[in-house]
Parts: structure tokens; sequence; C-alpha cells
């Protein structure tokens, strides 16, 4: 964070305060010594980001896929993937609707994304209760969004007990951040909860289901295309989870009343 001076305007009076406000960094990522993206995020767990990333955008399918990582200096990662193209991640694609990504080159999704990703096929159930518990966790752990309200969040909760927490600018850097470690610590997320912050939207969906995450739940709205993507893949999607209510849009089997 930075501290820096502000104008405060309340009521009717201009005041001059110091505000805490997110710092931006640009994360360089190459792959094979070849410049492929910059991500624009939070500069904090960028190893679990990168390879977060690359497995979302199907550029890998496992850590094992990473034949070097090479951190090149503090905010440039090299990765050398054998058999990898450039034209392998062009096809069908279009730009995805998080903001966390930097323009050169522009970053995408493709539209063929949730062809081939299994149905999960996770017989977890969890109790209204066991929801209002993890969301009011998740909702108490941000320190970072209650001092600047700039950051999003996600918390994957794991039915060995493991509990991971990543924050960054973008919804989608945080969500990766996520599945960045799960991949490098080889963690089985079958039976898993995923709590995010950020709005529901289709790309958010596919990469946990393409990660096998089985509940997906936020305190903002899904659309449309996001609930027909879990619905086809037999995950379990809630919504406006916050003071201890929620929406189940797809699979309720998953929760049952208390």
């Amino acid at each position: 964070m930075k501290h820096i001076e502000i104008q405060k305007y309340q009521n009717k009076e201009m005041t001059t305060q110091f505000d805490d406000i997110i710092e931006e960094k640009q994360v360089n990522i190459y792959i094979n010594s070849s410049r492929h993206i910059s991500l624009i995020c939070l500069a904090q767990d960028l190893t679990e980001l990168v390879v977060g990333y690359l497995f979302s955008e199907r550029i890998i399918d496992s850590f094992s896929d990473i034949t070097m990582l090479e951190h090149t200096d503090e905010y440039s990662f090299n990765f050398v993937i054998e058999g990898y193209s450039e034209n392998m991640t062009n096809a069908n694609r279009v730009k995805t609707s998080g903001f966390a990504y930097s323009i050169l080159p522009e970053t995408f999704f493709s539209t063929s994304n949730t062809r081939n990703l299994n149905k999960n096929n996770s017989e977890a159930i969890f109790t209204a209760e066991d929801i209002n518990q993890k969301v009011h966790l998740f909702s108490s752990r941000s320190m970072l969004f209650k001092a600047t309200g700039a950051v999003h969040s996600c918390n994957l909760f794991l039915s060995d007990g493991t509990d991971l927490f990543y924050e960054d600018i973008g919804r989608h850097n945080a969500l990766d951040k996520v599945i960045g470690k799960l991949l490098m610590d080889d963690k089985n997320c079958a039976d898993s909860i995923l709590i995010t912050s950020g709005r529901l939207s289709s790309e958010m969906v596919i990469k946990a289901a393409a990660i096998g995450i089985p509940i997906v739940i936020s305190s903002a709205a899904p659309t449309d295309r996001a609930v027909a993507v879990a619905e086809e893949h037999g995950m379990t999607l809630v919504g406006f989870a916050r003071d201890k209510r929620f929406n189940i849009y797809t699979g309720s089997f998953r929760i049952g009343a208390d």
C-alpha cells in the first residue's frame, strides 16, 4: 500500500487527510524466452498467480508441464514449456471481462474452454450453517480491502482442512492464485468450497470447473452464462451470500437445510 495525502469532502467541508491506496505492479510472463503477456496485479504471491494464469489459459494442464520456471527479475517470469506454440492459444478467443490484465498483448479467454471439461461428480453435502460460517470467516479476512476498498479475494476450503486465501486487484487474479497454489502443491479440490468477492461471470465458473471445484459462492450475482456453465458441469452455484442468507442457482442437492 501507499500512504498519500488527499482532499476529503464531508459535511460540506474540505479537509486534508491521509489515505491508504493499493500499489499496482506489472508482472511480465515469458514462455520459452518469448514475451507472452503482462499482468497488472498486486505485488504478492506472484508465482501462484502466473502458474494459475497458465492453467486458466489452457497453456498447461499441470505444474509438471513446466520444465523450468525462471524468476528473471523481481517482476518477470520465464517458463520453459516443451512443445508450446503461441498458435495453441489463439483460436476462438474473446476478451475476458476481467480487468486485471495488461493490454500489451491483450489477454483473451477461449470460447471453447467449456469443452472437454469433466462433469463434477462430488457428492459432498454441506448445511446452510456450514456455508454461513465459511462466508462469515471469508468476509472478515481481507485487511487490504478494509484498508483500501480496492481488492478482490478468493478463499478455497479443501476437505483435508487446507484453507487457501488470496487477494488481488482483480478477481481473476485472485482465483488464479488459488489455482496456482493447488497445482504447485498437487492438491485435490474434490469436495471443496470456493468463495469469491467478485461477480460470478462465466469465465470465473469455467476456471473453477477446470480445476475441479464443485461449489462456488459469491456475495455478488451470477450471469446467465455462469449459471448455464455451472448447470452443464454439475456444479453448485451460490450468489448473494451475505447476512446468513444466499441464493442457490444450481446444484442445490449439495446444500441441505440445517
